[in-house]
């Protein structure tokens, strides 16, 4: 059966952790960061770059949120140069964004 973010957060008691002793947010972040690493497996071969970039910048996104646990999304994307807040990015390729994002300081 498949798990949503939610049932890995409520069903391995990260939340009733942090209602009764008050665990910091940076290791939910961690926490989660690690189960959901787990089950995203990296395609072994693929004739989709798309795919695999795609892929890449969710795990570069959910390492900046665990190192940087005090930025917003918005902040974390816009200092990841995912985007800017002036761009329109519908028609931009994956790839271009990944490359862009190697770039930033943030990991």
């Amino acid at each position: 059966m498949e798990q949503t973010l939610s049932d890995l957060a409520v069903g391995g008691g990260i939340f009733v952790l942090v209602a009764i002793i008050g665990i910091p947010l940076f290791a939910i972040i961690v926490e989660l960061s690690s189960r959901i690493q787990a089950k995203i497996t990296m395609p072994k071969r693929t004739s989709n770059p798309r795919q695999v970039a795609n892929l890449e910048i969710l795990m570069f996104l959910m390492e900046c949120a665990a190192k940087h646990p005090d930025q917003r999304f918005g902040q974390l994307l816009i200092n990841a140069r995912v985007t800017d807040s002036n761009k329109d990015m519908f028609y931009e390729e994956s790839i271009q964004i990944l490359e862009r994002m190697r770039k930033s300081n943030l990991l």
